[in-house]
């Protein structure tokens, strides 16, 4: 995952965790793409502050994540799926034999639950 794409979902996921301040950096950066010096010509205080208070903020989003994963266990979860659906879909058109699609699927299933 792109890394703008995982601070703009981990700060969907954990910016009710961040500081209002903190919050309204990383919204403005990530969610409506505003550079720097735009978002402190907003707020009236310098790029360098706006800097310092951007890397806190995403220094905090990895850290939450890294205590709770749950995006980490959404990704895993959504590509199970996937797997799951294209070795269906390799049965049904005819690449694969429904038995091997079940196999495939029941191992993948056994995996989420491990």
């Amino acid at each position: 995952m792109d890394e703008f794409v995982r601070m703009a979902v981990l700060a969907d996921v954990y910016g009710p965790l961040l500081t209002d301040n903190q919050r309204k950096v990383v919204e403005l950066h990530y969610g409506e793409d505003l550079s720097l010096g735009e978002i402190a010509e907003q707020f009236g205080i310098s790029r360098a502050a706006v800097h310092d208070t951007l890397r806190r903020a995403q220094h905090a989003l990895e850290e939450y994540e890294a205590a709770i994963g749950f995006v980490s266990r959404e990704e895993a979860l959504r590509e199970a799926v996937r797997s799951a659906l294209d070795a269906l879909s390799e049965a049904e058109s005819g690449r694969s034999t429904a038995d091997e699609a079940i196999s495939r699927v029941r191992r993948i299933l056994e995996r989420m639950f491990d």
